[in-house]
């Protein structure tokens, strides 16, 4: 379970939808597992959009985040590979000295998804067909992605192995 906040819920629900709208059926967790495995944790402006996720006026009268009670819960299951790829990215952001959480990771891949619907059509079509070794992330062991024993649930004291 993920809180986000609602302009970010909003923004999947409309992705989804004119996916749907074009004929090419995705729940919100296929498109997010898509974003999550077409980020690419080398890009040097990862950590910049991120900062500008975390920044961003959801509530233009107070030019801050919401309160919590303005974020809805978002209720995921993705697959093991996913979820492990999601912490090693906030792993990496961490390494180099920034600021991540597992929330703030996908509301920031959602609110950057492509607004061109061939690219997100690709990205989805990606993750259908993708093993689950192309959710490693390099420079990572393939054990901390690779792995059979499934992530507890609940929020993540830790990402470090």
């Amino acid at each position: 379970m993920q809180w986000l906040p609602q302009p970010v819920i909003d923004r999947l629900g409309r992705l989804v939808d004119e996916l749907t709208a074009c004929g090419f059926k995705a729940s919100r967790g296929e498109v997010i597992c898509s974003l999550v495995l077409g980020c690419d944790p080398t890009r040097v402006d990862l950590e910049q959009r991120l900062y500008a996720y975390k920044v961003q006026p959801f509530n233009h009268q107070e030019r801050q985040h919401p309160p919590r009670a303005h974020s809805r819960p978002l209720a995921l299951k993705l697959p093991s590979p996913i979820t492990l790829r999601i912490d090693g990215l906030v792993r990496a952001i961490r390494d180099k000295g920034g600021s991540a959480y597992r929330h703030e990771l996908i509301g920031a891949l959602i609110m950057d998804a492509p607004n061109d619907l061939a690219d997100l059509k690709g990205l989805c079509r990606d993750f259908r067909r993708a093993p689950a070794s192309k959710a490693v992330i390099p420079g990572q062991p393939k054990r901390w992605v690779l792995s059979t024993e499934r992530p507890s649930p609940g929020a993540r004291t830790h990402v470090a192995r």
